[in-house]
Protein backbone atom coordinates (compact mmCIF):
# COMPACT_ATOMS: atom_id res chain seq x y z
CA UNK A 1 0.00 0.00 0.00
CA UNK A 2 0.74 3.67 -0.62
CA UNK A 3 3.60 2.43 -3.30
CA UNK A 4 4.45 4.53 -6.60
CA UNK A 5 5.01 2.57 -9.74
CA UNK A 6 6.78 5.34 -12.04
CA UNK A 7 5.87 4.83 -15.99
CA UNK A 8 7.66 6.57 -18.88
CA UNK A 9 8.96 5.79 -22.33
CA UNK A 10 12.27 6.56 -24.28
CA UNK A 11 13.00 7.04 -28.10
CA UNK A 12 13.49 3.03 -28.90
CA UNK A 13 11.49 1.50 -26.15
CA UNK A 14 9.74 -1.56 -27.15
CA UNK A 15 6.97 -3.43 -25.61
CA UNK A 16 6.04 -6.97 -25.08
CA UNK A 17 2.75 -8.62 -26.85
CA UNK A 18 0.10 -10.15 -24.25
CA UNK A 19 -2.54 -12.98 -24.99
CA UNK A 20 -6.06 -10.92 -24.88
CA UNK A 21 -8.92 -12.76 -22.92
CA UNK A 22 -11.68 -11.20 -24.74
CA UNK A 23 -14.05 -9.44 -22.02
CA UNK A 24 -17.35 -7.72 -23.60
CA UNK A 25 -18.02 -4.18 -22.67
CA UNK A 26 -21.54 -3.59 -21.48
CA UNK A 27 -22.74 0.93 -21.44
CA UNK A 28 -23.79 1.84 -18.20
CA UNK A 29 -27.84 0.91 -18.11
CA UNK A 30 -28.98 4.19 -17.58
CA UNK A 31 -27.48 5.10 -21.19
CA UNK A 32 -28.96 2.02 -22.70
CA UNK A 33 -32.49 2.94 -21.43
CA UNK A 34 -31.76 6.59 -22.81
CA UNK A 35 -29.82 5.68 -25.78
CA UNK A 36 -30.82 8.81 -27.87
CA UNK A 37 -29.64 12.29 -29.66
CA UNK A 38 -26.40 12.43 -26.70
CA UNK A 39 -25.02 8.73 -27.67
CA UNK A 40 -25.27 9.18 -31.34
CA UNK A 41 -23.34 12.58 -31.26
CA UNK A 42 -20.80 10.75 -28.83
CA UNK A 43 -20.53 7.87 -31.01
CA UNK A 44 -20.55 9.88 -34.07
CA UNK A 45 -17.78 12.64 -33.37
CA UNK A 46 -15.95 9.82 -32.51
CA UNK A 47 -16.31 7.80 -35.87
CA UNK A 48 -15.19 10.79 -37.86
CA UNK A 49 -12.14 11.58 -35.55
CA UNK A 50 -11.26 7.70 -36.30
CA UNK A 51 -12.20 8.23 -40.30
CA UNK A 52 -9.33 10.73 -40.27
CA UNK A 53 -6.92 10.15 -37.67
CA UNK A 54 -3.24 8.82 -39.40
CA UNK A 55 -1.26 6.44 -37.08
CA UNK A 56 2.12 7.05 -36.97
CA UNK A 57 4.98 4.10 -35.23
CA UNK A 58 6.96 6.92 -34.34
CA UNK A 59 8.36 6.49 -30.53
CA UNK A 60 7.32 9.23 -28.54
CA UNK A 61 10.35 9.92 -25.02
CA UNK A 62 7.34 10.51 -22.32
CA UNK A 63 7.91 12.56 -18.87
CA UNK A 64 7.77 10.06 -16.51
CA UNK A 65 4.97 9.67 -13.80
CA UNK A 66 4.32 7.91 -11.33
CA UNK A 67 0.99 5.82 -10.73
CA UNK A 68 -0.05 6.00 -6.80
CA UNK A 69 -1.18 2.68 -5.59
CA UNK A 70 -3.57 3.39 -2.84
CA UNK A 71 -5.10 -0.10 -2.94
CA UNK A 72 -4.89 -3.39 -4.90
CA UNK A 73 -4.26 -1.57 -8.13
CA UNK A 74 -0.89 -2.87 -9.36
CA UNK A 75 -3.16 -5.33 -12.17
CA UNK A 76 -4.63 -1.91 -13.70
CA UNK A 77 -1.48 0.20 -13.27
CA UNK A 78 1.01 -2.43 -15.27
CA UNK A 79 -1.26 -3.00 -18.45
CA UNK A 80 -1.61 1.11 -18.28
CA UNK A 81 2.23 1.20 -18.57
CA UNK A 82 2.75 -1.33 -21.39
CA UNK A 83 0.24 0.05 -23.35
CA UNK A 84 2.19 3.85 -22.53
CA UNK A 85 4.96 2.26 -24.58
CA UNK A 86 3.40 1.39 -27.19
CA UNK A 87 3.81 4.05 -30.09
CA UNK A 88 0.57 3.10 -32.17
CA UNK A 89 -1.56 3.30 -28.98
CA UNK A 90 0.05 6.57 -27.27
CA UNK A 91 -0.15 8.11 -30.59
CA UNK A 92 -3.91 6.99 -31.32
CA UNK A 93 -5.18 8.39 -27.90
CA UNK A 94 -3.16 11.72 -27.97
CA UNK A 95 -4.70 12.30 -31.44
CA UNK A 96 -8.04 11.81 -30.49
CA UNK A 97 -9.49 14.81 -29.06
CA UNK A 98 -10.86 14.85 -25.57
CA UNK A 99 -15.12 14.60 -25.48
CA UNK A 100 -16.20 18.44 -24.42
CA UNK A 101 -19.38 16.19 -22.60
CA UNK A 102 -16.84 14.21 -20.79
CA UNK A 103 -17.82 15.18 -17.58
CA UNK A 104 -21.44 14.42 -18.67
CA UNK A 105 -22.18 11.07 -17.44
CA UNK A 106 -23.55 8.50 -18.46
CA UNK A 107 -21.17 8.04 -21.48
CA UNK A 108 -21.57 6.54 -24.95
CA UNK A 109 -17.57 5.97 -25.17
CA UNK A 110 -16.27 5.85 -21.23
CA UNK A 111 -13.31 3.27 -21.96
CA UNK A 112 -12.21 5.99 -24.84
CA UNK A 113 -12.98 8.79 -22.95
CA UNK A 114 -11.03 7.62 -19.78
CA UNK A 115 -8.01 6.18 -21.77
CA UNK A 116 -8.02 9.63 -23.88
CA UNK A 117 -8.01 11.32 -20.41
CA UNK A 118 -5.26 9.24 -19.35
CA UNK A 119 -2.81 9.38 -22.40
CA UNK A 120 -3.34 13.30 -22.19
CA UNK A 121 -2.04 13.37 -18.55
CA UNK A 122 1.49 12.56 -19.81
CA UNK A 123 3.35 14.62 -22.21
CA UNK A 124 6.37 14.49 -23.89
CA UNK A 125 9.71 14.92 -22.41
CA UNK A 126 10.95 18.45 -22.87
CA UNK A 127 13.01 18.14 -26.26
CA UNK A 128 15.55 21.39 -25.22
CA UNK A 129 16.54 19.25 -22.23
CA UNK A 130 17.76 16.60 -24.49
CA UNK A 131 19.77 18.52 -26.82
CA UNK A 132 21.29 20.72 -24.30
CA UNK A 133 23.11 17.15 -22.98
CA UNK A 134 23.58 16.20 -26.62
CA UNK A 135 25.43 19.05 -27.44
CA UNK A 136 27.30 19.85 -24.14
CA UNK A 137 30.01 17.72 -25.70
CA UNK A 138 30.19 15.49 -22.85
CA UNK A 139 30.60 11.76 -23.98
CA UNK A 140 28.71 10.64 -21.24
CA UNK A 141 25.63 12.51 -22.15
CA UNK A 142 23.43 9.64 -22.12
CA UNK A 143 24.03 8.13 -19.01
CA UNK A 144 24.23 11.66 -17.33
CA UNK A 145 20.88 12.02 -18.98
CA UNK A 146 19.67 8.89 -17.13
CA UNK A 147 21.16 9.74 -14.16
CA UNK A 148 19.52 13.36 -14.08
CA UNK A 149 15.48 12.14 -15.14
CA UNK A 150 13.02 14.25 -14.76
CA UNK A 151 10.05 13.54 -13.73
CA UNK A 152 6.10 14.59 -13.29
CA UNK A 153 4.26 14.49 -10.31
CA UNK A 154 2.65 11.50 -9.22
CA UNK A 155 -1.28 10.81 -9.64
CA UNK A 156 -4.16 8.31 -8.98
CA UNK A 157 -6.26 7.72 -12.46
CA UNK A 158 -9.16 7.46 -10.56
CA UNK A 159 -11.09 7.65 -14.01
CA UNK A 160 -9.85 4.50 -15.14
CA UNK A 161 -11.02 2.31 -12.06
CA UNK A 162 -14.34 4.27 -12.40
CA UNK A 163 -15.12 2.68 -15.61
CA UNK A 164 -14.54 -1.04 -14.02
CA UNK A 165 -18.15 -1.35 -12.75
CA UNK A 166 -19.77 -0.43 -16.56
CA UNK A 167 -17.85 -3.60 -17.80
CA UNK A 168 -19.40 -7.04 -18.09
CA UNK A 169 -15.73 -8.72 -16.38
CA UNK A 170 -15.72 -8.99 -12.47
CA UNK A 171 -12.41 -7.11 -12.46
CA UNK A 172 -14.24 -4.88 -9.46
CA UNK A 173 -15.84 -7.79 -7.75
CA UNK A 174 -15.00 -8.19 -4.32
CA UNK A 175 -13.02 -10.78 -2.52
CA UNK A 176 -11.69 -11.32 -6.23
CA UNK A 177 -8.08 -12.06 -7.49
CA UNK A 178 -7.48 -9.65 -10.00
CA UNK A 179 -5.08 -10.46 -13.60
CA UNK A 180 -3.12 -7.91 -15.19
CA UNK A 181 -3.94 -9.82 -18.44
CA UNK A 182 -7.52 -9.83 -18.01
CA UNK A 183 -7.65 -6.28 -17.15
CA UNK A 184 -5.82 -5.46 -20.64
CA UNK A 185 -7.73 -7.81 -22.64
CA UNK A 186 -10.86 -5.59 -21.04
CA UNK A 187 -9.91 -2.49 -21.87
CA UNK A 188 -8.44 -3.53 -25.23
CA UNK A 189 -11.95 -5.58 -26.63
CA UNK A 190 -13.58 -2.62 -24.96
CA UNK A 191 -11.80 0.21 -27.03
CA UNK A 192 -12.27 -2.34 -30.33
CA UNK A 193 -16.59 -2.07 -29.67
CA UNK A 194 -16.59 1.11 -28.63
CA UNK A 195 -14.71 2.39 -31.74
CA UNK A 196 -16.57 -0.33 -34.31
CA UNK A 197 -19.52 1.26 -33.21
CA UNK A 198 -18.50 4.52 -33.64
CA UNK A 199 -17.42 3.89 -37.06
CA UNK A 200 -20.48 2.21 -37.85
CA UNK A 201 -22.68 5.26 -36.39
CA UNK A 202 -20.43 7.68 -38.75
CA UNK A 203 -21.11 5.35 -41.81
CA UNK A 204 -24.56 4.91 -41.63
CA UNK A 205 -24.55 8.54 -40.92
CA UNK A 206 -23.05 9.73 -44.21
CA UNK A 207 -24.88 6.68 -46.44
CA UNK A 208 -28.19 8.58 -44.65
CA UNK A 209 -26.90 11.60 -46.08
CA UNK A 210 -26.23 9.70 -49.83
CA UNK A 211 -29.94 8.73 -49.67
CA UNK A 212 -31.51 12.07 -48.83
CA UNK A 213 -29.49 13.35 -51.84
CA UNK A 214 -30.53 11.12 -54.26
CA UNK A 215 -34.26 11.23 -53.31
CA UNK A 216 -33.72 15.22 -53.80
CA UNK A 217 -32.17 14.93 -56.99
CA UNK A 218 -34.74 12.62 -58.04
CA UNK A 219 -37.43 14.85 -56.99
CA UNK A 220 -35.86 17.46 -59.08
CA UNK A 221 -35.76 15.17 -61.92
CA UNK A 222 -39.42 14.24 -61.54
CA UNK A 223 -40.26 18.25 -61.37
CA UNK A 224 -38.05 19.58 -63.82
CA UNK A 225 -40.07 16.32 -66.09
Amino acid sequence: HGQTSCTGTKEGSSSSSAAVVHVQVALPEELVATAGPERDRQLHSLGVQLHSISLSPKPVSILPRGLINNGNWCYVHAPLQALLACPHIFNLMRGLNPDPMLSRQPSAIPLTNSLIQFFNDFRPYPKQDVAKAAGSGNKGWKKSMRSELMCGEAFQPTYIYNVLPQTRSTLSAKGRQEDAEEFLGCILDGLHEEMVSASEKMEAAIRKKERESDQGCNDGNDGGG
